[in-house]
Parts: C-alpha cells; sequence; structure tokens
C-alpha cells in the first residue's frame, strides 16, 4: 500500500481538479472535511466522526463536483480500509474510542456479501472459505469461486494464473461508472449496477481488461442462471445491508485448496492423508524433507506425483500452484504437464494421465495396510502397479526410495518441473549439481539434452536442484543405481519459461531402463556445502531402504554451511578490520571471535587504523594471537565441525591501509584489506560479504575508490550490492564519505555497544576467559571498555534469532531501524572530520539500544565460556555443547515466517530439539514485542512445553507477532539455543 497526501490550500477546490494530479475513478481517497452530511449518505462513503471522510470507489460522476477546498486529500495505493481505521481512530483525539461511522450501517463488501448470499439462494450450497478466496458448491456440478483482487497487476490475463482459462464463464462486480466497452462485448451481459457477466473468456479481447480493486468470480458449469440470480440480488438492496455474520463460514474440514498446501507444522515423522489436489484424489504425504501429493489411482486410474512442496511452500512439480515465496507464471505450461516419477510407458505414474493404475500401502512383507484417515511411522511403504508395472515408494522422514518390483516394459526416472517453483527465464537463480560439485545452469535444449561433454549420460550418480535464493533453503535431488542397460541415456535441460527436465534413462523420449535391479532414491535435504549433500545422497544410494545412521548426515568440511548434531545452516561471510592495539578491546574481540571461528566463514583479518591508531606497521600482534589459536586447534575441532586450520588464518592475516580515514584513500593507495574486499566480493558465492569495522573502514572506502574508477556503473552496482558495513562507532570519517556518496551500500553504524558485557574485570574474565589456555592468556584486562567491537559480529553469528540482513529483527549484536538518521557521529575525534559531508545518511540503533543485545546475555556468555572450555579440553565427553533447537521440523537456523488468521490458535512445536550430551533440556516460549508490529498482549499456552499454542489477537489482522523458541541444557555451563517464527496476521 501507498499512502500519498497534501494539504491543499486553494479557496475553491473541488475533486474534479484534484483529477489533474493523479485521482482516478475506482481510487480510494480520504478528505479530512468534517460537515459535508450529503457525502456520507453516498454507498462508498463512510463519515468518522470529528476526522473526515472515506471514500472507497471514487465516482467522478457522482463526487467530482464535491468542495474540497482547504483540505488535507490522501490518496490510496493498494487495500487501504484497515488502515484508515486505524488512522481515524487514532486522530481521534488520539482516544482509543471506536470511529463513528455515519450512516449507521456500514457497508457490506461483494466479496462477503455473496458467501452470505448464496446459502439463501441454495440451501444446499457447501460454503468454503479457503483463506485466500471462497467458494460455494451449490450442486449439479456447479462451483462459484471467487475473491477480491488487490495484486499489482490484476488483469484478466494475470488471472489465467488462477485457474482463469478460454471459454470460462466469470461475473466482475461493478465499482464505479459503467465500463462501456466491457458491455459491448458480445460475450458479455452488462447488469445494471451490479457487474458483468461473461458467458466465456476471451483472452484476445479481455485479457487487458484490469480486475484491481473488484470481486471476480470464476465458475464451474452451467452458469448464466446462478449469475442472474447473483446479480439481482447484488443490484437490489444487498450494498446497504450490514456485514454479515461470519457465524455461517466453515473453514475446508478435510479437503484441499485446489493448489495444495504444505505440512505446517511440518511432521518430523512420515504422515499420510488422503485429500483431492488439482482435481484428483491424492497421498499427501510429509516425508523426505517435504510434502508430496502423489495421485493414487482413484481418479480415472492416474498415478503419479502431481506436486512437490519444500519447506518454504514452493511447489517443485505444479508451478501454478500459486504457494509459497516463489509464484512462478504459468504461461509456459500448466501443472498437467509436470510431474515425478514419470515413470513407464503408457503413463504409469505420470500424474494428470491416466494408465489404469492403482496404489496402496504395505507393510514391510508386503501385506495391504488399511487406510483410516491418516497413517503415521518412520517408515511407511505405498505400492503403485498397473497391469505393466509394480513398484514400491519407501518414505523416510530423510528420504523417499523407489523399488522396482515388475517391469514388463522400459521405463525411466523422469522429473518436469520448475526449481524452486518458479521457472526463471533466463535460469540466472538455477543451477544442476552432479558429483564433481560444479553449480551449471540449466540450458535450454530438447528431448534427451545434455552437456555435449558428457555425451548422453550424467557422468554422476545423482543431481540435485537448486535455487540460489537464500529464501529458499532446501534443494531437491534424485540419485539412482544399478540401471541398465549401459547404453541408457540421460537428460537434463530447461523448456523455454515452462520447466526443467531431468532424467536417469530417457533419451529423446525413449525410455531405456530394464528389468528390476534399478533402484532411485530422491527427497529435498537442507542447502549446504556440496559436500554434505553429496555425502548425504550416496549414503541414502548405498542404502536406500534405511533410515540413515548419524554418519550419514555427516557436517560438511568445507566452507558456505555447516551443521550441528543435526542442526544444518548457512555460514555468513566476513572480513574483520582492526585498529589492533588501539585499545585492548580489539584484543579481546579476536580471542572471542576465534573459538566461534566455525560459525563463520572468515575472509580476511585486517589490520588497519582508527582515530586512536592513526598508523600501522605490522601484523605482529595479530599473528601472535592467531599463533595462540593454532596451539587450541587440535581441541577446537573436537568439540564442533568447520574450524579453520591456523595456516589459512594466516593466509588471510594481512596489512590494510597504513595511513588514516579519507587521507589515505584514493588513486594509487589500495592495500591487501582493500584488495581482499574486492576479492570477496567478486568471489562466485551469493552470499554477501560482511566486513566488520572495527576501526580502518577506509579499506573498504579505498575498494569503493577502486572499483568506481575501474570498472562500469553496471559492475560497481554489483559490487556494492555484495557489501555488508557493520561499523562499530564510526572510527574514521571514511564512513561518512561511503554514505554520503554510495548511499545504496548496506550500511550500519552501531553506537550503542558498552553496557551489555559483564563487570569489568571480574570474576567471569579471570575465572571462565583468562585462566583457560594461550587464548585465554591473550585476553587482557580491560582498560577502557569490554570488547566493544564483538557486536560487529556478534549481529551475524547464526544463532536462530535473527536473519542479518533484516536488522530490525534484533539478535545478539543488537536492533537497528531502517529508517535511516543523519550525520550518526559518536567518536570525539571524528566529529569534525565527518562534518564535511554533511548530510549523510546510515542504519542506527533502535531505541532500546544496548538493550537489545543483553536480553541474550546468559547465552553469549555462556557460550564464550564453554568455547574456552573447548579450547583447553581434548575429549567431547569433558565439555558441554550446544543443544539443537528444531521449530515445526525445520532443522536449519533460519527466522521462519507463518501466515495466520487473527483470532486462531497457532500451534509451535520443538519436537526433535536434542542436545548432543544428553542433557535435559528446558524450554521457553515468548514474544519479542519490540520488532513486532503487534503491540498488544499476547497469550501462550504451555510457555514452557516443547509445543506451544498462540492466541492471535482479533485486532492483529495485517501486523506481524515475533515469537521466540530458547532452549537451554542442564549442562555447565547452560547453553542455549533458538529459533524465532514470524506469525503474520492476514
Amino acid at each position: 500500500m501507498i499512502v500519498s497526501w497534501a494539504d491543499w490550500k486553494e479557496e475553491v477546490l473541488s475533486l474534479k481538479d484534484v483529477e489533474a494530479h493523479s485521482l482516478t475513478e475506482g481510487e480510494s481517497i480520504f478528505v479530512d472535511k468534517t460537515e459535508a452530511s450529503d457525502w456520507a449518505d453516498h454507498a462508498n462513503v463512510t463519515f468518522y466522526d470529528g476526522v473526515g471522510y472515506y471514500i472507497d470507489g471514487y465516482e467522478a460522476s457522482a463526487m467530482s463536483g464535491w468542495d474540497v477546498a482547504k483540505s488535507t486529500i490522501i490518496q490510496f495505493t493498494g487495500d487501504s480500509d484497515t488502515f484508515v481505521a486505524e488512522m481515524a481512530e487514532a486522530k481521534a483525539d488520539n482516544s482509543a474510542a471506536a470511529p463513528k461511522p455515519a450512516p449507521a450501517k456500514e457497508r457490506v463488501s461483494f466479496k462477503q456479501w455473496l458467501f452470505e448470499y448464496l446459502p439463501t439462494q441454495y440451501p444446499n450450497a457447501e460454503m468454503i472459505d479457503h483463506t485466500y478466496w471462497l467458494q460455494g458448491k451449490i450442486g449439479n456440478g456447479i462451483s462459484v469461486n471467487w475473491t477480491e483482487w488487490t495484486d499489482n497487476d490484476s488483469t484478466l490475463k494475470a488471472m489465467e494464473a488462477h485457474n482463469l482459462t478460454a471459454g470460462k464463464s466469470m461475473f466482475i462486480e461493478q465499482k464505479g461508472n459503467k465500463k462501456q466497452d466491457w458491455a459491448d462485448n458480445p460475450n458479455v451481459t452488462y447488469y445494471e449496477g451490479a457487474g458483468y457477466y461473461i458467458s466465456g473468456y476471451d483472452p484476445a479481447t479481455m485479457g487487458e481488461w484490469d480486475g484491481k480493486g473488484l470481486s471476480v468470480i470464476q465458475f464451474d458449469g452451467d452458469s448464466s442462471d446462478v449469475a442472474k440470480t447473483i446479480a439481482e440480488g447484488w443490484s437490489g438492496d444487498a450494498k446497504s445491508t450490514l456485514v454479515p455474520s461470519k457465524a455461517s463460514q466453515t473453514k475446508e474440514p478435510s479437503g484441499e485448496p485446489s493448489a495444495g498446501t504444505p505440512y505446517s507444522p511440518f511432521p518430523s515423522n512420515v504422515v499420510v492423508t488422503k485429500v483431492k489436489h488439482f482435481d484428483n484424489m491424492c497421498w499427501k504425504i510429509a516425508a523426505a524433507g517435504g510434502t508430496w501429493y502423489f495421485e493414487n489411482g482413484e481418479t480415472g486410474g492416474k498415478t503419479g506425483f502431481s506436486s512437490a512442496f519444500d519447506q518454504a511452500g514452493n511447489d517443485w512439480i505444479g508451478n501454478d500452484a500459486d504457494r509459497g515465496y516463489n509464484k512462478s507464471s504459468a504461461s509456459g505450461g500448466r501443472h498437467e504437464y509436470r510431474g515425478w516419477p514419470n515413470f513407464g510407458n503408457g503413463n504409469f505414474n505420470h500424474p494428470q494421465r491416466s494408465s489404469g493404475s492403482k496404489s496402496w500401502w504395505v507393510d514391510a512383507s508386503g501385506n495391504a495396510v488399511a487406510f483410516d484417515e491418516k497413517l503415521e511411522g518412520d517408515h511407511l511403504i505405498m505400492r503403485s502397479s498397473n497391469a505393466k508395472y509394480d513398484v514400491e515408494y519407501h518414505f523416510f522422514p530423510s528420504h523417499a526410495a523407489i523399488k522396482v518390483l515388475k517391469a514388463a516394459d522400459k521405463y525411466a526416472f523422469l522429473y518436469e518441473g520448475p526449481i524452486g517453483g518458479e521457472q526463471d527465464a533466463s535460469v540466472e537463480k538455477d543451477f544442476y549439481v552432479l558429483k564433481d560439485g560444479k553449480h551449471r545452469k540449466c540450458k535450454e535444449g530438447g528431448l534427451g539434452y545434455l552437456e555435449s561433454e558428457f555425451g548422453n549420460k550424467f557422468p554422476s550418480p545423482f543431481f540435485y536442484l537448486e535455487d540460489s535464493d537464500p529464501k529458499d533453503t532446501q534443494v531437491w535431488y534424485a540419485g539412482v543405481k544399478n540401471a541398465g542397460p549401459e547404453s541408457a541415456g540421460d537428460e537434463g535441460w530447461r523448456q523455454g519459461s515452462n520447466m526443467v527436465i531431468f532424467s536417469f534413462g530417457r533419451d529423446e523420449d525413449k525410455r531405456a531402463y530394464t528389468g528390476t535391479d534399478a533402484v532411485c532414491v530422491f527427497g529435498f535435504q537442507p542447502k549446504g556445502s556440496h559436500e554434505h549433500i553429496a555425502s548425504f545422497i550416496e549414503s541414502r544410494l548405498e542404502s536406500p531402504f534405511a533410515a540413515p545412521s548419524a554418519k550419514a548426515n555427516p557436517a560438511p568440511a568445507n566452507a558456505g554451511a555447516s551443521s550441528a548434531s543435526g542442526s544444518t545452516y548457512t555460514k555468513p561471510r566476513m572480513i574483520v578490520t582492526t585498529d589492533l592495539g588501539a585499545d585492548p578491546d580489539d584484543e579481546q574481540s579476536l580471542v572471542r571471535m576465534l573459538v566461534c571461528a566455525n560459525e563463520f566463514d572468515i575472509e580476511g583479518l585486517v589490520v588497519s587504523t582508527g582515530c586512536w591508531k592513526k598508523k600501522q606497521s605490522n601484523t605482529n600482534m595479530l599473528d601472535k594471537i592467531v599463533d595462540a589459536y593454532g596451539e587450541c586447534y587440535d581441541n577446537l575441532k573436537v568439540h564442533a565441525e568447520g574450524f579453520p586450520t591456523p595456516e589459512y588464518l594466516r593466509s588471510i592475516s594481512v596489512m590494510g591501509q597504513l595511513g588514516y580515514g579519507m587521507s589515505d584513500v584514493g588513486d594509487g593507495k589500495d592495500s591487501l584489506g582493500s584488495d581482499m574486499i574486492i576479492a570477496s566480493a567478486d568471489r562466485d558465492d551469493p552470499r554477501p560479504i560482511w566486513v566488520g569495522g572495527w576501526g580502518g573502514t577506509n579499506n573498504v572506502a579505498q575498494a569503493i575508490w577502486t572499483v568506481s574508477k575501474t570498472r562500469s556503473k553496471e559492475d560497481l552496482e554489483k559490487f556494492l550490492a555484495k557489501l555488508r558495513v557493520y561499523d562499530i562507532l564510526g572510527q574514521d570519517d571514511a564512513g561518512a564519505w561511503i554514505a554520503k556518496n554510495y548511499p545504496q551500500v548496506f550500511y550500519i553504524r552501531a553506537t550503542k555497544v558498552y553496557g551489555w558485557q559483564p563487570p569489568k574485570n571480574g570474576d567471569y574474565q579471570k575465572n571462565d576467559i583468562q585462566s583457560h589456555g594461550p587464548l585465554g592468556a591473550l585476553y587482557p584486562d580491560t582498560k577502557w571498555a569490554t570488547e566493544g567491537d564483538t557486536p560487529a559480529y556478534m549481529h551475524i553469528y547464526p544463532t536462530g534469532l535473527n536473519d542479518p540482513d533484516q536488522i530490525d529483527q534484533g539478535g545478539w549484536g543488537g536492533r537497528f531501524s531502517f529508517k535511516k538518521k543523519t550525520g550518526i557521529k559518536s567518536m570525539s575525534g571524528v566529529k569534525g572530520e565527518e562534518r564535511k559531508f554533511d548530510p549523510y545518511e546510515m542504519w542506527g540503533n533502535t531505541s532500546d539500544g544496548t538493550g537489545a543485545i543483553k536480553r541474550w546475555s546468559k547465552g553469549y556468555n555462556n557460550d564464550f565460556a564453554a568455547r574456552m572450555d573447548w579450547s583447553i579440553t581434548s575429549k567431547f565427553s569433558e565439555a558441554n555443547h550446544h543443544p539443537v533447537a528444531i521449530l515445526n521440523g525445520d532443522t536449519t537456523r533460519d527466522v521462519l515466517e507463518l501466515s495466520v488468521a487473527s483470532g486462531e490458535s497457532v500451534s509451535l512445536s520443538a519436537a526433535g530439539t536434542d542436545d548432543p550430551d544428553n542433557d535435559s533440556l528446558t524450554y521457553s516460549w515468548s514474544i519479542y514485542e519490540e520488532p513486532a508490529t503487534y503491540k498488544g498482549a499476547v497469550a501462550i499456552d504451555g510457555p514452557s512445553d516443547p509445543t506451544a499454542r498462540i492466541s492471535v489477537p482479533a485486532d492483529a489482522s495485517g501486523k506481524n507477532i515475533h515469537v521466540i523458541l530458547e532452549v537451554h541444557d542442564d549442562g555447565t555451563p547452560n547453553l542455549y539455543a533458538y529459533r524465532r517464527m514470524i506469525l503474520n496476521v492476514k
């Protein structure tokens, strides 16, 4: 929604005059006049006593002459009803009194009215609220399906992605004046004051008709009489009736939206239900990291997977399912042409195509298992067969595997679908990966196409598909073994903007596998390093019909991602610039950072300058600390995977700018530090590079200077987009120069970096840190402030609390406002130097200041203490280790989001949460109010239980609620794990 407004000073002004300033027919506006009684009588107007008039749809014919002289006029783009009500309430003497609309009757929207009206005309109608759209099944094969369209692109052409097809009948409500060109179309019957009945949609003549802000009905079945009934009802007295009671509305009890939906919360075991999906009866299966819809044969003998939802809600097969983060256009093809495994000739296990097949559930001995509403278990087996083929699908929480029992004809394992749920036309974000780990783009081709270097077969027993978008957290994989004959070909290619096609055993549309030895494994797996993913797939190929052992999901050995006792997460990339030696707190921060080094991909340790040390000459102090880390390395790696080797840290320890601030930035002033920043940003890695400015921010400025002078504007923008700067206190004038000249740079200046630490030089430092081995010995006493630079990397520490890019969420590194602040200055020695760049803007701390850090103090203090224990302990059993928090089945450390309804009771589960030391766990669910947009009280049922229920307040619509799961063990010291769920209230 966009809100645009102005104070009009003109002595004479009508709404007709405002049309010259973008006021258009049907637009919503608000006028702050308080006395215009004739306005309030108009059906499109709501009067808020003492505040003004809300016009929900400007009608020029009736309103153009209205006097708005000397008024404030607000114009809205988007759905403004809720905002206007809240604004009016706030303005009404800042009281909590409800607005007083006049006339007394509140207008009902067409969308709401129709839901109440249909049962009065068709008593046997089944009314279903699908949340995003409404449906009335009124009998005789007639279905009424509708919603109000608020998308920016609400043309009928855009609605084709939502089941609108040529020839389909529809009804569009009328708002504002009659659209004569619509009414003149030969396929349209116009009902005065009600709307337009379209007996058959014609894309050529109607595709550009705009339905934004209108309720649009799509009909199934013979609809002409129904449309007439609706039009007569709406054009009568309906517009002035009260808003109907929602008592008669029912949520769909056991069916599915036609586009399907993933399991939420996602279970930790395999769960099977039976639903209707894309008009076919299906098994809905939670397994192998995702939600799978398998057409079960009940509908015309059709079998096969027609949808595969990842845990973000994206459908990797039916991309017009319109769910999840990615929503792909269906213009290049529809779901009926996609599927998995599209197994046999004659369409066996190819969804949406009949093959005379059936499916049922069996036990390990092959005996049929009765299905009654739901099946659950750790290993469930489904069997599917027809006259030619007989196969078993083995489902585990971790993976799925296909066993061939009979094959009287040739077959293949064939995937057709959109990677990540959306088909990128340029495939710039889509990759496939083979055993060699190379990310290859999906090239456009034809049947049987493979890269020329491969011949007709993948040089790999598996492939996985990946969308590099960071919001897509899983890959889709398939692997095969015992496949024959040797001559059988594979394929891997992009079919235009429609889908990608990958197969084992199909070459130029000819399936080639024979016999029953071939085995296929498939499923979703969290993103991570290639070694991690490849190792998992190969372990499943080795034992496809068994649950994986703990060793089958090992922690990765290289950068990019990590795992800890089953928690897989993406590591942040980081470069540190430090004025080491100016204040002992840099040394303190380095010691803590190095015992946490497995949590980051550290790409540079840069010694440079700051306002308290304006010249540097060597890395001696840094080298000494890295050498101490080397003495602790063998112990540290016992306790967690991913610690960098001392040799690697020495290789990235360099000198940066030798001079101070902007005086050492310019032509010919490149340093190893500035070069390192450029090289990291240029690396073929989708993750941004975070620069922690503990001093030496001029290294970033020099990098930008060099790129701006040596590359095109487009390449400069790409470079800047990779940068994230967390500047501690502004210790030179380079930050002001960057913010002034390159305001698009992601730049945080943290000034609230003191007050979160334990007492200065107290027992904690002495007993838990300084007394612990080589690194503890190099942790100095505090001279001025303790660890002032630590928040720069604590902000990106993957604790599960926050997404570093969402700076207002809050975590161990503080909380920041997306509203930029002008001229943030801190260090007295720098303020004068920065003034020459005024005005400049940066992101700064929110009003909760260091409190946003200190609220997590037990967690980060105990984390440091435990890691110092690791540094001197060579046995895993002799130290404590962090629990692994699982949220609604998600094993990453990502912040999760869930769409909920106001008034709903939402279940959140920590099932599967575990501790590597088998310690007892304590659970705590809480509401983090500061980053949330809903500020009222939120009730939690079971705040200390593994599963909690959140009562979403009735007045929370349009807002969000941040729920924090905090888990800690009873080891010494107690160690904490976190997860955050953001409830987005519809």
